[in-house]
C-alpha cells in the first residue's frame, strides 16, 4: 500500500524511499518515550532539589541562632549612611560625638558585623565597636554599648543595631547615633555630662528619638522597643526625650511612654503603670551554702491590671551587667539556680507590653562557705563533784550551739557558758557549732564526776 501525502499509513510504517517531498514523516515511538522520560527526570530532580533546600533552611531555623533578615538589615544601612557622612578614616573620637563604643558580652550569644561587610562573627568581649558596624544579639543573647562610664545603651534579646555617625551635632554635645532594626534597648545617659543619643527606628515611618538633657541636670533612662510588626513602644522612667515622627514631634517626660503602631502616623503619650510593692526577699540578705545554691523566693505585690511582670537581676546597680531578665505570670517566683556573688534586683508591672516604673533596687548576696566555723571550748580541767560542770567558750556569730544535745544562746559576739548536767563515772561531753551554711565544727572530752561513799 503507498502513503498519501498528508497521511500516514494505516500500518504505523514509515512511507517508502519514493515518498514525495511534501509528505510528513511520523516521529518513532521509541523516541518519543525516551525524551519523556528523560523530561519527567528532570522534572523529579528539581523538585527533590527544592525539598532537599527547604529542608535544609528549616534545620537552620531549628538549629542556629535566628538572626535579622537581610533585606531589613541592608535597608537600615542605605537608610542610615544616605543621612550623614562618615568622617575621615581614622578617627575614632569626635570632639563632638562618639565615633565608637565598648561592647560588653552579657553571654556567648552575640554576634558582630564590621562595617562594609555583611559576614556576621561572634562578638568578642571588651571589643571596640565603631560606625558602620552592627551588633546582634540571639534568643539567648544580651549586650552593653558602653560609650563612657556614665553613657551607654543595653542591647536585649533578639535585638540589632548599627552604630551611625552622629548628625546634626550640638555645640560641644557628646552624641550617640544609632539604628535600631529590631528587637529592645534600654539606654541611661547622664545629664551631669550632656550626653545624648539619636536613636533612629528602621521600619517605622522615619521614627527618630532623642533622648539627654542638654542642661545637664538629669540622667535620661529610657527603653525602646521595636515588635516583629514594626510596632514600636518608648518608655521614659527619668529625664526627656523628644520623638519625631515624620512632621510631629512628641516631648515624652518622666514616667511616660508612646506606643506607636504599623501605619500611625504618632501615638499619644500615656502614664506608666505604678511600680509594685516589694515583699520578699529583705534588702541587703545575705544566703550561704555549702554545695548548691539556695532557692531564693522574689514576692512582690503589683497593681491590679498588670497581669504580668518583669523581673531583673544584675550585677551593678547601674542594671547593666544583667544576669536575669524574664517577664513572670503572677507575684512571685523561686529562682535557685544564681551562681554565688552580690546582686541588685527590682521588679515592674507590664501592661500592653511597656514595662513600667520599677521597684526601687534591693540588695541580695549569695556566699559560698564551704569552711567550718571556728570554736574554742574550756572544759573542766580534772574531775567533778557537783552534779553539773561549767562550760565556756567562743564561736562565731549566728552560729547554732548545742552542749551535751541542747541548744545553747550565745551572745552576739559569740561567747558562750552554760552548766551541764553529770552522770556519776564517765561523761563523754561534746559541744557543736553549726554555721548557716550548715558547716560544722565539735570539740569534745571525757569529764570525770566523782562521788563520794
Amino acid at each position: 500500500m503507498s502513503a498519501t501525502p498528508g497521511h500516514e499509513p494505516r500500518d504505523g510504517r514509515l512511507p517508502a524511499r519514493g515518498t514525495p517531498a511534501g509528505a510528513i514523516r511520523a516521529p518513532r515511538p521509541g523516541r518519543v518515550r525516551r525524551a519523556a522520560g528523560r523530561i519527567l527526570e528532570l522534572v523529579l530532580i528539581l523538585l527533590l532539589t527544592l525539598v532537599c533546600f527547604v529542608a535544609v533552611l528549616v534545620m537552620l531555623e531549628r538549629v542556629f541562632p535566628s538572626a535579622t533578615g537581610l533585606r531589613e538589615l541592608m535597608g537600615a544601612e542605605r537608610a542610615g549612611m544616605s543621612r550623614s557622612v562618615r568622617p575621615p578614616a581614622g578617627r575614632a573620637d569626635d570632639e563632638g560625638h562618639w565615633a565608637s563604643a565598648v561592647l560588653s558580652v552579657l553571654d556567648n550569644e552575640v554576634l558582630r558585623k564590621a562595617s562594609g561587610t555583611v559576614v556576621w562573627d561572634p562578638a568578642r568581649d571588651g571589643v571596640r565597636v565603631r560606625e558602620g558596624d552592627g551588633v546582634q544579639t540571639t534568643r539567648a543573647g544580651m549586650a552593653v554599648l558602653a560609650f563612657d562610664r556614665e553613657d551607654w545603651l543595653r542591647l536585649g534579646r533578639n535585638s540589632l543595631v548599627i552604630l551611625r555617625p552622629a548628625a546634626d551635632l550640638d555645640g560641644e554635645r557628646r552624641t550617640a547615633s544609632l539604628t535600631l532594626v529590631a528587637g529592645e534597648v534600654w539606654g541611661e545617659f547622664a545629664g551631669h555630662r550632656g550626653g545624648s543619643v539619636r536613636l533612629e527606628v528602621a521600619g517605622a515611618r522615619r521614627a527618630v528619638l532623642v533622648a539627654g538633657d542638654s542642661t545637664g541636670r538629669a540622667p535620661s533612662r529610657f527603653k525602646v522597643t521595636v515588635g516583629r510588626d514594626h510596632s514600636m513602644a518608648i518608655a521614659v522612667y527619668a529625664g526627656r526625650t523628644t520623638l519625631t515622627v515624620g512632621e510631629r514631634s512628641l516631648r515624652i517626660g518622666p514616667s511616660q511612654y508612646v506606643l506607636m503602631r504599623p501605619g500611625e502616623v504618632a501615638g499619644s503619650v500615656h502614664t506608666l503603670p505604678d511600680a509594685p510593692a516589694v515583699l520578699a526577699p529583705t534588702d541587703g540578705g545575705t544566703w550561704r551554702f555549702r554545695e548548691f545554691p539556695p532557692a531564693v523566693t522574689f514576692r512582690w505585690s503589683g497593681p491590679a491590671e498588670a497581669g504580668f511582670h518583669r523581673l531583673v537581676i544584675a550585677r551593678d546597680p547601674a542594671f547593666r551587667s544583667v544576669v536575669f531578665d524574664e517577664t513572670v505570670a503572677g507575684d512571685s517566683i523561686a529562682l535557685g539556680s544564681l551562681p554565688p556573688g552580690e546582686y541588685v534586683w527590682r521588679v515592674s508591672a507590664t501592661n500592653a507590653g511597656v514595662d513600667g516604673m520599677p521597684s526601687p533596687a534591693r540588695r541580695l548576696s549569695l556566699v559560698l562557705d564551704d569552711v567550718p566555723p571556728a570554736l574554742r571550748v574550756g572544759f573542766p580541767d580534772g574531775p567533778v563533784e557537783d552534779e553539773r560542770c561549767s562550760v565556756e567558750g567562743v564561736t562565731e556569730p549566728d552560729c547554732r550551739l548545742f552542749v551535751a544535745g541542747v541548744q545553747v544562746t550565745a551572745g552576739a559576739d559569740g561567747h558562750f557558758r552554760c552548766d551541764a548536767r553529770l552522770r556519776p563515772g564517765a561523761n563523754l561531753m561534746v559541744v557543736e557549732a553549726v554555721d548557716a551554711a550548715g558547716n560544722s565544727t565539735y570539740r569534745s572530752q571525757i569529764v570525770r564526776r566523782m562521788v563520794q561513799h
